[in-house]
C-alpha cells in the first residue's frame, strides 16, 4: 500500500479523534513568522483539515495540500465556508505550487511520511525568501497509564 492510501476509509475516525492544536501555538506562528497582511500558508499533508481550519480562523489564506482523496474531501467539506481556502490534490514532494508563492509551510503530524530530501527541495522552491517551514506534532505523554493504555488499544485496532 502506498503511504498516500494509508488513511483511505479512515478519515471519519481520524477527524473525530485527532486533537486540535493550542491557539497559543497559532498565535506564536503568526508572531514568529511576522505573518501580516494577506499571507499564504501551504498546509502540506493537511489530512482532514484540523490545522488548516485553525489557520483559517486566524484570518490566513490556506492552501491545503493532501494526496488522500478521503482526507482531502473531508477538509473541503468542513472548510467550504472559508473563501480563503484552496485545496490541492498533491504530495509533499510535488505540491504543484508556484515558485516563491508561499509565506509559510506547515506540516502537522505528517512529516514522517515524506521523502525528506525531496520535500526540502520543494520547500526551497515554493517559499518566498526568508520564509519558514513549521513541523508540528501533538505529543502524547506515554508515562500516563491512561494515555499509554489508549495508545496500545488504538495501535491494535488500527494496525
Amino acid at each position: 500500500m502506498k503511504t498516500t492510501e494509508n488513511f483511505t476509509d479512515r478519515a471519519d475516525i481520524y477527524a473525530q479523534y485527532r486533537p486540535s492544536y493550542p491557539n497559543e501555538y497559532i498565535d506564536y506562528l503568526l508572531s514568529a513568522n511576522q505573518l501580516k497582511g494577506n499571507p499564504i500558508v501551504a498546509d502540506i499533508g493537511s489530512g482532514t483539515g484540523i490545522f488548516s481550519r485553525q489557520l483559517l480562523e486566524s484570518g490566513l489564506h490556506v492552501i491545503g495540500v493532501e494526496p488522500n482523496d478521503d482526507m482531502r474531501k473531508m477538509t473541503e467539506q468542513s472548510s467550504k465556508l472559508y473563501s480563503r481556502f484552496q485545496s490541492i490534490k498533491a504530495t509533499a514532494e510535488n505540491t504543484t505550487l508556484k515558485e516563491n508563492s508561499v509565506d509559510l509551510v506547515t506540516v502537522t503530524q505528517a512529516f514522517h511520511w515524506f521523502d525528506k530530501e525531496a520535500f526540502k527541495i520543494k520547500c526551497q522552491r515554493i517559499l518566498k525568501q526568508k520564509a519558514n517551514v513549521a513541523l508540528v506534532w501533538n505529543s502524547r505523554d506515554l508515562t500516563s497509564p491512561l494515555i499509554k493504555e489508549n495508545a496500545e488499544i488504538c495501535h491494535i485496532k488500527f494496525k
